[in-house]
């Protein structure tokens, strides 16, 4: 909003000051144009963003009610949350359900073929295919409690990413969650 407002600031300065606002106008375009493509290329960022900020939102609302209750804070309710306060399309599941998949899908590596999948699109080698795939389930099989719920989280946007577009796109938002592009 605000880098909004600065162009249109600039626009306006332009025709009554200078024509050196209009190259900061095209600046702060570019940058929006930037940001407008980045964040709608691809259809894992397109759902990953807002449900990480629906995540965020919910974590504040279970840990707020924790601290009223004297309790600790519950993970699972803050991922339950976030599935109600988006409410994704409708799954045959319900969000308790959800959640309790992708632990499970978690814990089998279920996403071993879509994450090989899209290795292969990209002609990646067949030995560095296993490889990679060898030293993600590493990952998995050596992960601290933390982690374990960093991942469950995006496994659940994962399992929304696959219900409103496809399997290759839950393959290429996994392989990114393990890669460090999904953060």
């Amino acid at each position: 909003m605000l880098s909004f407002l600065l162009l249109i600031g600039s626009i306006t300065a332009g025709f009554i000051y200078s024509s050196w606002f209009f190259i900061a106008s095209l600046c702060i375009l570019f940058y929006k144009l930037h940001k407008w493509y980045y964040y709608q290329s691809k259809p894992w960022r397109i759902v990953h963003f807002p449900m990480m900020r629906s995540y965020a939102q919910a974590c504040g609302i279970v840990q707020n009610e924790a601290d009223q209750n004297n309790k600790d804070f519950q993970f699972k309710k803050a991922v339950i949350l976030m599935l109600d306060l988006l409410n994704p399309v409708k799954l045959d599941l319900s969000h308790e359900q959800i959640v309790e998949q992708e632990c499970m899908r978690l814990s089998s590596f279920y996403d071993k073929r879509l994450i090989r999948n899209h290795l292969k699109k990209s002609n990646i080698e067949e030995d560095k295919i296993d490889s990679i795939l060898h030293s993600i389930k590493n990952r998995i099989d050596t992960a601290d409690n933390n982690y374990i719920n960093y991942l469950t989280v995006r496994m659940v946007i994962a399992s929304v990413l696959a219900s409103q577009f496809d399997e290759d796109a839950r393959g290429e938002y996994v392989f990114n969650i393990f890669n460090g592009r999904a953060v």
